[in-house]
Parts: structure tokens; sequence; C-alpha cells
């Protein structure tokens, strides 16, 4: 131990003070819940962008469910509307449980109201959103020149409405460093604000210390 100590100095072996340890949680839980919204951000406009272009095939049945639980017929559902279809119990167990993660959504946002778009970018098949071909339409949707074949800086801040979650995002979605967002980049990022249990992210980052 004295050799240790006189090699990098008696701090070495001193305690981590605890304001260094709060600053690193700190920084450990902003950065993973920045993480967090810019890939709920990402599969909110992923989806989005999908379910509008969905044809009535591919929409199948879950236009007849909306129109279900519209009672109103204007296009729209509001919490009531979901809480009746939830409490009938009259859809397969997955639109049950979609309703229940609509209502949840609803009920802590600050919109009443729900509309086609969203009600369908809340129900379509993670299987069908997360194929290449729609993976790609949207990747092409999102960058700027026909001929280019990434995305840029300029794209992401376009997409998560500011540099400032920009600059935090950009470190996931570029996974090689090179500047740009490739679509293979892009198609991962996608897969992953699908399909991994996003509210779990912020504790996973922090737990690791």
């Amino acid at each position: 131990m004295p050799w240790l100590i006189s090699q990098l100095g008696p701090d070495a072996t001193a305690p981590l003070k605890s304001s260094n340890v709060r600053k690193t949680t700190q920084g450990n839980r902003g950065a993973a819940f920045t993480k967090y919204l810019g890939m709920k951000k990402l599969k909110k406009h992923a989806l989005g962008y999908i379910a509008s272009n969905l044809t009535q095939e591919q929409v199948g049945y879950l236009g007849e469910i909306f129109q279900k639980i519209d009672e109103k017929g204007d296009g729209v559902l509001t919490l009531n509307e979901l809480d009746q279809a939830i409490a009938d119990g009259n859809f397969p167990a997955s639109i049950q449980a979609d309703l229940r993660q609509l209502r949840d959504k609803l009920s802590i946002s600050e919109d009443a109201t729900l509309n086609w778009k969203d009600f369908l970018s809340g129900t379509i098949d993670k299987t069908l959103a997360m194929r290449e071909d729609n993976i790609k339409m949207v990747f092409n949707h999102f960058k700027h020149g026909a001929d280019a074949d990434h995305l840029t800086y300029q794209d992401v801040v376009e997409i998560f409405g500011g540099e400032a979650q920009a600059q935090e995002i950009m470190g996931f979605l570029d996974s090689d460093n090179d500047g740009v967002i490739s679509f293979e980049d892009f198609r991962k990022a996608v897969e992953v604000s699908m399909t991994e249990d996003l509210d779990e992210i912020v504790d996973e980052s922090v737990n690791r210390e």
C-alpha cells in the first residue's frame, strides 16, 4: 500500500466524497432520462409516420374498434370513452392492454382526446411497424435530399425539436461516432425504442455505479 500511495498520491486511498457521488448519480440519472425522452419521441415519430401510411388491409380491424369506441362519431376518443371500452372488455386481450396503455398516457398528458392516428400508433402490431421497409420509409422521410444516405445532426434537431436534446441523443443514435446516422444506426435505435421497456432505462443506468 505505501508503494501504491507513493505512485498515485495520498488521494488514491481516500473515500469518494459524498458530493462527488451525488454528482455522479445525478449525472447518470440526467443522461438516462434524456435518453428515455429521446427514445420515446423517436418511437412516437416513427410509429406516427408508419401508421399514417398503412394500407386499409394493414389497418385491418383496428378501424372497426376505433369506431366502436368513438360513441360520438367525432373522430376522437375521450378518457371516458376509453374507460368504458376497457370496462366492457369486449376486445381481444392484446387490444385491451393497448387501450390501458393509451388511457394511462392520455391521463398524464396535456391532451384530453386521442385521434385516429394516435390510436393507430398505439395499437399497431409492432412486428409490422418494425419491418425493415417501414423503418426505411421513416428514415427516408426524416433525411433531407433524395441522394442522402444518412441523417445529419440538423435532421436530428428537427426530429427532437431542439439542439439540447439532439446533442444528448446523438451519441445514442450515432453508434459508430462518425458524426452522421446511417440507416443501420437508425434501424437499431427504432427497434430498441419499440422493444425495450423504456420505463426501466433510467433505473438501469443509475444503478450502474
